[in-house]
């Protein structure tokens, strides 16, 4: 069939639309008018001559019968978050499993796959509101689509979280990126969101919490605030109890025979600073969580998860003589239990990492909690890269969450992608070792997993971060597949970039472990090579000012990455590029930017925290003087 601006069309809507619906519909009304011009209203009923657009599936939508009966639909897309798309001349169905959970993020995947198959667009990136970049929607005055079905019965993969903290710690969550990032989450088939309550509480003051529901997220919310939230021990807006003083009990044991009780300024010091085995605690903190859940019911997960510093366990009788894992499992269990009696959606997350590590021989576990296990055991990291896998495939963290696997329903990895600690935000390439590695979690019974991404550093690894859940969503998707799709952001230099990232990829192959990545690849990455290709690849792009951006930014992520090092001069000309890109172009620790961290450390401690600032004529506009950072 053919879409042009004249075509009268409609989208038509269920009779009571669930919030992502009514997205899905206003997406799809958005992009057809950026695409082809086409002015296409949302309404409740096609109406007579207009070609419909239907979104939903027919046990939601009357109108979608007319493609495909509801039963026959169940079977061909059971879900959880199939899609189904069908173009014919009398109309076309956008649709997605019916998941029964009232989020039906399957109908906006579709109505993207629609966008992205049969539109050409890219969602690939995002950039600073206002300036050329980011995803690409091809303009046609005419397009001819194929009278066919799309096809795809469910996630291979259940849990694509992505970790949100805005810094190490919890951070200030008010961004000029907020939206755009989580519109690339959605668009790249993320489904979850892991986060501080301090974060969760942040956006839900700043008015978020509906962004987040027409996008259909998940939510895993508590990580490291789990204790201050549930058991404050000097309360807090929701819980006016001081515990530490009122149920001294509840706390650790410490072996001098006192109970953990600390300062205001120590409250978040320790490991697992509550006991375990206090069923009266239990019974509290269950029923602090049923009654916040009650208050929050976009939250789906609870994460009660330690304090993230080492320390020793409760030296109580019942804790005493068992393990932190085989205490905090129990804890967890008798949580989820809980919880889930009062509320059976929602699931108890519990972290297995550090010295918080190995599977207990045996357990009763709940169907309800669910293990989020680091790849960083002890003191060690997993090696990155491989495109084997070898990174977790017969590894020690494939052998204990297999092992926690046979106890419990629900286990996951939380991975590093945006790297860590001194390797943060420069470029760690790992897309190549996703398809092996989602494709073992199916066999195995593992639902996914989750990295740590922030809305400022999209571009420092923007392969990974595209891949991690398009591949995990579908793992028949190779590497060279998202290469293809991804390359519609740098339009004529689609090739050219492509050939810069085998090089990335290849250059790191699970030589070192997350830790020490980051370096590897700038010590052993062929940089006069890739700058050769990026100044081939502006080339190319120059005529089109967003694919020309996108060049550019990508190759700021590659130049931050080679000029990043401890001492460099900041009077230097090295040293002023960097500040001249962290002034203009950084989106870390600030509201806006265009979607990239330079955490440039002399510049940023110095100015940013001391006052001390190199006088602007000092650094020069390199605006005026150099193609990469002369911005369409």
């Amino acid at each position: 069939m053919k879409l042009n601006k004249n075509l009268s069309a409609v989208i038509v809507l269920p009779t009571n639309p669930i919030p992502t619906e009514q997205f899905a519909a206003e997406e799809l009304a958005k992009y057809l008018k950026q695409s082809i011009g086409m002015e296409v209203p949302v309404a409740r009923e096609a109406g007579e001559g207009a070609y419909p657009f239907v979104i939903g599936a027919p046990s939601r939508n009357t109108a979608a019968t007319a493609f495909i009966g509801a039963e026959q639909f169940a079977a061909k897309v059971p879900g959880p978050e199939g899609m189904y798309i069908h173009i014919g001349e009398q109309g076309t169905l956008i649709a997605g499993s019916d998941d029964g959970d009232n989020r039906n993020r399957g109908a906006l995947y579709a109505v993207y796959e629609y966008c992205e198959r049969y539109l050409n667009c890219c969602f690939g990136a995002y950039t600073k509101p206002g300036t050329l970049g980011g995803e690409i929607v091809p303009a046609y005055d005419e397009l001819t689509l194929p009278n066919e079905v799309y096809c795809k019965a469910k996630a291979d993969l259940p849990y694509r979280a992505a970790v949100v903290q805005y810094n190490n710690w919890v951070w200030d969550a008010e961004h000029g990126l907020n939206h755009a990032f989580f519109d690339f989450l959605i668009k790249n088939r993320y489904n979850t969101i892991l986060t501080w309550t301090g974060v969760y509480e942040q956006w839900k003051d700043m008015g978020e919490l509906p962004e987040l529901t027409k996008r259909g997220f998940s939510l895993n919310i508590g990580h490291h605030h789990a204790v201050d939230t549930w058991l404050p021990p000097y309360g807090n807006k929701d819980i006016p109890i001081h515990y530490a003083d009122e149920h001294p009990e509840y706390y650790r044991l410490n072996e001098d025979g006192s109970r953990w009780h600390p300062s205001e300024s120590e409250k978040y010091a320790g490991q697992i600073v509550w006991c375990c085995s206090n069923d009266e605690m239990i019974e509290e903190v269950a029923g602090n969580v049923n009654r916040w859940i009650e208050k929050n019911p976009l939250v789906d997960t609870i994460g009660f998860w330690p304090n993230d510093f080492k320390d020793s366990l409760c030296c109580c009788e019942k804790c005493a003589g068992k393990t932190k894992m085989e205490n905090y499992l129990s804890f967890g269990n008798k949580l989820a239990r809980r919880v889930r009696q009062a509320h059976p959606g929602v699931k108890v997350d519990i972290i297995s990492y550090s010295d918080m590590w190995e599977c207990p021989k045996e357990a009763q576990v709940d169907d309800a909690l669910q293990l989020n296990q680091s790849v960083w055991a002890t003191r060690k990291l997993r090696t990155i890269g491989n495109p084997d896998g070898s990174g977790i495939i017969d590894t020690v963290y494939s052998e204990n969450i297999l092992n926690f696997r046979k106890l419990m329903k629900h286990v996951v990895f939380y991975e590093y992608y945006m790297g860590i600690y001194g390797n943060r935000h420069r470029i760690m390439p790992a897309a190549d070792e996703m398809q092996a590695m989602y494709q073992y979690y199916v066999e195995n019974g593992i639902d996914g997993s989750g990295t740590q991404f922030e809305c400022f550093n999209l571009w420092n690894n923007l392969l990974s971060f595209y891949c991690f859940a398009r591949t995990a969503y579908d793992t028949e998707l190779s590497l060279e597949d998202s290469l293809r799709a991804i390359g519609r952001l740098f339009g004529k230099a689609a090739d050219t970039v492509a050939e810069i990232f085998r090089i990335w990829e290849d250059t790191l192959n699970g030589e070192v472990t997350i830790d020490k990545a980051a370096i590897f690849f700038k010590e052993h990455v062929d940089a006069e090579k890739i700058y050769s290709l990026f100044d081939k690849a502006l080339d190319e792009a120059q005529g089109d000012g967003a694919t020309a951006n996108n060049v550019r930014l990508l190759r700021m992520a590659f130049r931050f990455t080679m000029l990043d090092e401890d001492g460099l001069d900041a009077t230097t000309e090295r040293g002023r590029e960097m500040i001249y890109m962290c002034r203009n172009f950084n989106s870390y620790r600030t509201k806006g930017g265009y979607g990239i961290a330079i955490p440039f450390n002399y510049f940023l401690s110095k100015e940013m925290h001391f006052g001390f600032a190199l006088p602007n004529d000092e650094v020069p506009d390199l605006s005026k003087t150099d193609k990469w950072y002369t911005f369409a």
